[in-house]
């Protein structure tokens, strides 16, 4: 629209058509919208051509910003001479001065810079909240920014102490609902039927339970020969499947290892001081947690040799978490994945077994004798 009026004004002057008439020649050849902006003025100022031209640049102007953005910020084109990029900046400048300088009065430029450096350090949100604010000092606008910077820190306060109430309300309610409920299927304290994570039907069932005596006696038929020399739990492999000593058969079990979605066999033996895993059971590419304490194993099935232990995550019926287990080359026993000792605190079951697996002792180092106190 300036474009267009300055070339206007140029073909009216060079014609020496009288001021006072221009309006009658620029109007019929204006787009809908500036003739709507003439429509909505007095007469005695619609038909002024300085009052009319102001009125347009006023409905066409995008924002003091934008056009304080392109004077400062706009680049000459390769194939543009220093004439042409001169008239670009001019254009850029003089509708910069007029969204921010009223008609006919000199601009305070001391008030524009100052405005122009602190607009700079303004974030995005504060520039967007300023925009549409009729501000005429920079300390004015330093002062919205401060207090719209306030407001939203106490908001935010606010907000996050209210989620933090409710949220503490609501677990506080959960605890009190539950902490005296008994559970129907597995007669525990703490939690209801539909969040056991030994009921099958519930959603959060995380393995088979031990099999029952009753499940246990049907199936002997595929119980492997009993060797008299053996006090631990006697494992074969037939056909594929583990085959476990009818009386030992109820300590055993299925378990899930560090995630991994088969499940493997454990023997609890509270004969033994300390759990055993094999190396086979973990999954591909998967390193356990060092704990960096050694332990040296003797048994009837263990030979002397010094492990080091470490924490694997293991999910077996009525437990689950980390277990701190000694890593071995081979199975602990035939079959068997998983041995779980003595340093398990396990209350589910109603009698020990001894299997005699292995007993340990921690190795410490030799004493330094220039560190004896002699």
């Amino acid at each position: 629209m300036d474009k267009y009026l300055s070339t206007c004004e140029r073909l009216l002057d060079a014609s020496k058509v009288d001021q006072e008439v221009w309006v009658a020649y620029i109007l019929p050849k204006l787009p809908e919208k500036a003739r709507t902006v003439y429509n909505r003025m007095p007469a005695d100022r619609a038909n002024v051509y300085q009052q009319l031209k102001r009125s347009l640049l006023d409905s066409y102007a995008i924002s003091p910003f934008v056009y304080r953005q392109n004077f400062f910020g706009w680049k000459k084109r390769v194939a543009c001479s220093y004439t042409e990029y001169l008239g670009e900046i001019e254009e850029h400048f003089d509708m910069w001065l007029h969204c921010m300088v009223p008609n006919g009065q000199e601009p305070n430029w001391r008030e524009l810079l100052l405005r122009y450096r602190l607009d700079q350090q303004f974030p995005e949100e504060v520039a967007m909240h300023l925009a549409d604010k009729n501000i005429v000092t920079a300390a004015e606008s330093a002062d919205l920014a401060d207090e719209y910077l306030v407001q939203r820190k106490i908001y935010a306060r606010t907000t996050s102490q209210r989620d933090t109430q409710n949220e503490n309300l609501t677990l506080g309610q959960r605890w009190s609902g539950y902490s005296n409920s008994i559970c129907t299927f597995c007669q525990r304290r703490g939690h209801v039927q539909s969040e056991c994570y030994s009921d099958p039907k519930s959603p959060l069932y995380r393995g088979a339970r031990r099999p029952s005596n009753q499940q246990m006696s049907a199936n002997t038929e595929k119980v492997a020969p009993k060797r008299e020399h053996d006090h631990g739990a006697y494992c074969a492999s037939i056909e594929g499947q583990s085959m476990v000593d009818q009386r030992y058969k109820k300590y055993t079990g299925d378990v899930y290892i560090a995630q991994k979605p088969s499940a493997h066999l454990y023997l609890r033996d509270s004969g033994s001081t300390l759990s055993f895993l094999s190396r086979d059971a973990l999954p591909t590419g998967w390193s356990p947690q060092m704990t960096g304490t050694t332990v040296t194993v003797t048994g009837i099935h263990q030979s002397r040799e010094t492990y080091q232990l470490c924490k694997v995550p293991i999910v077996r019926d009525l437990y689950e978490g980390d277990l701190t287990v000694a890593l071995t080359n081979c199975p602990p026993l035939p079959g068997v994945a998983l041995v779980l000792g003595s340093d398990v605190d396990d209350e589910t079951y109603e009698e020990d077994m001894s299997c005699g697996i292995a007993t340990r002792r921690r190795v410490y180092d030799p004493p330094d004798p220039l560190n004896d106190g002699t």
